[in-house]
Formats: structure tokens, sequence, C-alpha cells
């Protein structure tokens, strides 16, 4: 990479911050009439291609419909494809806002947001906050965060969002100048001690996703509930499980396929010892190269032969609140997609993950659920696997009495993000 492309992503930042800083002399006195909801999501161009980004924008779009009903509803998008996904949301009240325009478009999305009249303005922080994936987006989440908690009579909420063990230098100053002057949250307490440690104060929420309603009125639910009543009564236990190729970092596509072809051995070492196990596949994500079918139709196919009347699998990527309506039907979840995860214990389902970035852990400690149900994705593709998985099957009771005791406080918590 030459010097110009290693130090465009500084360049970008320090400009935008910049223009910021001179942008936000002009706003003044603004006000805002306060006749609507607008939703800027953390990826302008997909919208909600994550699953996990949808669930939290679609939780919002849930709670502002019931506090307002027929309220008008925008989402902030970049272009067609983005306007596309939220029509497909078949909300009546939900249209796309396309103002993410440019490459320092942080004017223009404030003052076309302005024109909506909105109430509030809800940020999606998600896991984008800490610069892992983009400093630039970071701050301009940050930046649009300031700039409607100065506007009167505008809510401004940055939902509550996690918080890496290394964040980029770059943010942490950003946050540092604004820390202070700005309602600050995070989504899990591993988070908040990193934020605060590196930062300064913040509170501590839970994230918007647990309050996603979940649906079950669609054919995939009702095929699957089938099969699981089948299952139940042979006395099965029914677990779900997913994987994905962003588990860790591959260079090269044969890493991924060595990958699930491991965790498949172990999965059928598993199925031997546990006859009375059977398992669902459950894709929850499906971006292009980063799909999670390309990793569960090996596995798929690794176990389809041998274990055919006790395997499932729908490689179609459901909506979140439909995951999250499958998920009532499992005994348990292994999964590698925090959102998954989120999904199954918002129904009260034990949850056993391969953890990245941190997240999983301040995830468990919402419940006070052990770590040693959570795994390095190297162990997960390892024979670890069967160490744990063993333990994990045999706690299933206990660990769903203590999610049932959590729940209700944690549930609390995600719903602070909207007040």
């Amino acid at each position: 990479m030459n010097m110009r492309n290693r130090l465009r992503p500084y360049v970008m930042f320090w400009t935008l911050y910049r223009r910021w800083r001179v942008f936000r002399k002009t706003i003044g006195n603004n006000t805002s009439e306060g006749k609507s909801v607008v939703i800027v999501p953390c990826a302008p161009d997909t919208v909600g291609g994550s699953r996990g980004d949808e669930a939290m924008i679609v939780a919002t779009i849930q709670h502002y419909s019931a506090l307002y009903p027929s309220i008008p509803m925008y989402i902030v998008t970049a272009d067609e494809l983005g306007d596309n996904y939220v029509r497909e949301l078949n909300y009546s009240n939900v249209e796309p806002l396309k103002c993410w325009k440019g490459v320092y478009p942080v004017e223009k999305i404030y003052n076309s947001i302005l024109m909506c009249h909105p109430k509030h303005v809800c940020i999606l922080g998600a896991d984008c906050m800490d610069g892992f994936y983009s400093p630039y987006m970071s701050l301009m989440l940050l930046l649009l965060h300031d700039l409607f908690t100065k506007t009167q009579n505008v809510r401004s909420h940055l939902l509550a969002f996690s918080f890496n063990a290394s964040p980029s230098m770059m943010i942490r100053y950003a946050f540092k100048l604004v820390n202070n002057q700005l309602l600050i949250n995070l989504r899990d307490p591993v988070s908040l001690s990193r934020y605060e440690h590196m930062v300064g104060k913040a509170g501590l929420l839970a994230d918007t996703a647990f309050c996603l309603q979940y649906d079950e009125t669609f054919e995939g639910y009702d095929t699957l509930k089938e099969w699981c009543a089948k299952q139940r009564s042979q006395s099965r236990t029914i677990v779900a499980f997913n994987l994905h190729p962003m588990l860790r970092k591959y260079n090269h596509p044969n890493e991924v396929i060595a990958d699930a072809q491991k965790v498949s051995q172990n999965l059928i070492v598993m199925l031997h010892k546990h006859q009375k196990v059977s398992l669902v596949l459950l894709p929850h994500d499906d971006r292009q190269r980063l799909s999670d079918n390309t990793m569960l139709s090996v596995v798929f196919d690794e176990l389809k032969v041998e274990f055919q009347d006790r395997l499932y699998c729908d490689a179609k990527v459901y909506r979140a609140a439909q995951l999250k309506g499958m998920c009532g039907l499992f005994d348990a979840l292994i999964s590698s997609r925090m959102h998954l995860a989120i999904a199954a214990l918002g129904r009260k389902v034990p949850v056993m993950a391969a953890t990245y970035q941190g997240k999983f852990e301040g995830l468990f400690l919402h419940f006070g659920l052990s770590e040693e149900y959570l795994m390095s994705p190297l162990s997960f593709c390892s024979d670890d696997f069967l160490i744990v998985v063993e333990k994990f099957l045999q706690d299933l009771s206990g660990i769903q009495n203590i999610i049932k005791q959590g729940l209700p406080k944690v549930l609390d918590m995600s719903s602070q993000n909207f007040q």
C-alpha cells in the first residue's frame, strides 16, 4: 500500500472533524417541530443487510409505532439499495430518506433530517463506534448525535454500543472531546469498563435488539415447528447451530472450508454420543461472500447422509423478527453470531458461543452466565469444542433458569435506549 492510501483514512477523519467544528457553530438555535422519528443506520448503503442491524432498526420502529401510532418515520439511506431495503420492511409509516451522499455529508444529513421535523433521532451505535470497521463512520455517527443533541425540541439517542479492547486512537480522542456534553451508553459491562478506562464516564444499557418483538406468522416457522414437534415426540433435544466466515481472519477460502469441516467432525462425534439430540442449522446473515451458508452448507453436506432424520437445514436467511420467532422452538443454541444469541436469550433459550471482538463476554455478564460456555474462534474450531458442548448439554436446565431470572432486568435496560 502506498503512502497516499495509508494516509487517506486519517485525512478523511480529520477533514470531517474540522467541517463539523465549523458547521456546529452555524446551527445556533435550530429547533424542530417534533413531528417524526428518524433512524440513522450504521450502514446507510445496505441499511439492514446485517440481521443484527435489522433487529435494532425494527425494534426502534416497533417502539415508536406503539408510542405514537402512525407517526411518520424515516430511515437515512445512501443509495437505491438502501431505499429498497426500507420499502421491503413494509411499514406504511416508514420511508427512506436518501441524504447520505458525498465524502463529507454531515451537513447534508443534518439539514435533511431537520427538514423532517424530528421528535426523536435514533442513531445506531451497534459495533461501529470504536473505529474497528471505520473511524470515519464512527466519527460521523458521533457528530450527528452531537448536532441533534444541540438542536432544540429533538431527543437524540445514540443507541447503546459495544467498545472493543483496541479502539481507534482517533475515535478515542473524538469521544473525549464530547464526553461531558453527550449522553453516551454502552451495551454491556465489559464495553463500559473499557470505555470508562480509555475515555470517561458513561452509562450502561442493554442492546436495543432485546426489545424486538418476534414473528411466528410465516411458512418457514410452520415447517420448522412441525419438524420440531416430530423430534420432541421422540424425546429429542433440539439444538440450533450457527457458524459464519467472519469468525476469524482467513487468508484463503480453503481455510474457511477447513474450519467448517473440522466443526462438522466434532458435530458428528456429538451426535453419535448424544442420540437424543437433533440439530438445526440456522443461518443469520447473507451478505454476499460473508454469508453464513458458506460454512453451514459444508456442515450440512458432511452430516446429511448419516443424520438425515435428526438434521434440519433451511438455507433461507429470514428477517430478524422471524429468526427470533424460530428461536422459541429450540432447547439450546450454539452460535457465532451475537444478535442470534440475543434473539435466543430473549426467548429464554440457553446459548453456547464462539466469541469475537470481545462481544459475548459482556452479553453473558448481563445475565450472570458463566463464561465457560464461551470459546475463542480457534478453540471453537478444535477438539476443545467437544469438552465445552458436553458440559453445556448437561447444564441446559440450570442455564435456562439463570436466563429467566435475568431477562426482565435486561429487557428494562434495553428499553431505556429510547428514554
